[in-house]
């Protein structure tokens, strides 16, 4: 994420598209990845995108909830996409969603 915070959004996307496939073989991971990715294409104002790699976060999040008996190690992760949706919703001045 340091390319983003840096402003390099591209940069950023490709490097976190490339850890992807490294992600996939370990489910925390991959569900930081995808709200790292959303927060890169909130960025470059690609809701969509925002919007899909978020929902898709969150199903996983609560899949591993569900998996782990409701452990507390995801519901920090649950949190951080929930907020992330929030801020995602509140950029494109949808308020009720927001919430």
């Amino acid at each position: 994420m340091r390319y983003a915070k840096d402003g390099y959004m591209d940069q950023a996307e490709k490097w976190l598209k490339k850890a992807e496939n490294l992600a996939a073989k370990a489910p925390r991971l991959e569900i930081i990845l995808h709200n790292n990715l959303a927060c890169i294409y909130n960025k470059k104002a690609d809701f969509n995108q925002a919007l899909y790699h978020l929902r898709r976060s969150e199903f996983m999040t609560q899949e591993m909830r569900r998996k782990s008996g409701y452990s507390i190690n995801y519901d920090r992760l649950l949190i951080d996409c929930w907020l992330n949706l929030s801020v995602l919703f509140s950029t494109e001045k949808m308020h009720s969603e927001a919430l």
